[in-house]
């Protein structure tokens, strides 16, 4: 409220705000200023210091409920608290909530008391766009099918209707996913546009189950595949970030819980089990996201 903010004249709102440094006295001709002098330069000889002196190395949480199921970020919340309670001294820290938007959880501090009191009343929403349990689907209609397997004419009728209901099933499911993938990326375009006031390095600690940059139907083609521009459309926000000077690293929610092993790809449905798990890995996304900006991909 102290400040105004203005854009050819017209009022603007103040979405991030942030003081970087120490508050110095003005200098007079008794106390001089006890800022460092700034360095000499001369034509086509650039520095990376600041007025300010060295270039703070801060850290930013972020908690991704929008891919991340609710059991998993019960999980992350536990471990997000026991990683507080364990902070270096003077670690200035922040999270944000990846959600319908990106939201300040805590605003850089280096208070763990107080980052750990704002979590606990943090509520952790349900992912935006609802993906269905389709090994439980394909579980349900091989039952199904079975049930009929002495009258080949029916059984392939039957079969054929799942099909298309499990395609169908399979389609929604890309479908929530890229919009998940999209919304993802602009959370964390408009989080690197906050961070890029700072100077200096920030490390954008990015905890959650991911998302998939790749759809396939049971033919091995579909609406967004490696052949077109979701790669590319992943790469650029990578870009854009380090270019602001974020670097990503992303921790799978599963943490260290070993993975379950890949589903079972025989059957009648055996095309589009291995359509969805190829469609629902984040791995390579994730991967893509971090080795851009120079951080790491973490999982088991």
């Amino acid at each position: 409220d102290d400040f105004t903010r203005r854009d050819e004249g017209k009022p603007q709102s103040i979405a991030f705000f942030h003081f970087d440094g120490t508050m110095e006295p003005r200098a007079t001709a008794n106390t001089p200023s006890s800022s460092p002098p700034k360095p000499q330069t001369g034509p086509l000889v650039f520095s990376n210091r600041t007025d300010s002196g060295e270039s703070p190395n801060v850290t930013a949480l972020v908690l991704d409920a929008l891919n991340t199921p609710p059991e998993q970020n019960t999980v992350v919340r536990a471990q997000v608290m026991r990683y507080l309670k364990a902070l270096i001294p003077q670690t200035r820290l922040a999270i944000f909530y990846m959600g319908q938007k990106i939201q300040i959880l805590h605003d850089f501090t280096d208070d763990p008391a107080a980052l750990r009191a704002r979590l606990e009343k943090a509520v952790l929403g349900m992912p935006l766009e609802h993906v269905t349990d389709f090994a439980q689907s394909i579980g349900e209609a091989e039952g199904f099918v079975r049930m009929f397997a002495g009258t080949p004419a029916e059984t392939a009728m039957l079969r054929a209707s799942m099909e298309r209901e499990l395609e169908a099933e399979l389609a929604a499911n890309s479908a929530a996913r890229r919009s998940r993938m999209e919304r993802s990326l602009e959370a964390l375009e408009a989080l690197g546009h906050h961070l890029a006031a700072i100077p200096g390095r920030k490390n954008l600690v990015w905890i959650g189950a991911g998302f998939s940059m790749v759809s396939i139907d049971a033919h091995g083609q579909g609406p967004f595949t490696m052949g077109d521009n979701s790669e590319s459309k992943v790469r650029e926000a990578a870009q854009r970030l380090a270019q602001e000077g974020v670097i990503l690293y992303i921790v799978d929610s599963k943490g260290t819980a070993p993975f379950a092993a890949g589903q079972n790809t025989g059957g009648p449905f055996g095309s589009l089990k291995q359509a969805e798990e190829m469609s629902s890995d984040p791995h390579v996304a994730m991967s893509v996201m971090a080795s851009v900006t120079g951080g790491r991909y973490l999982f088991n």
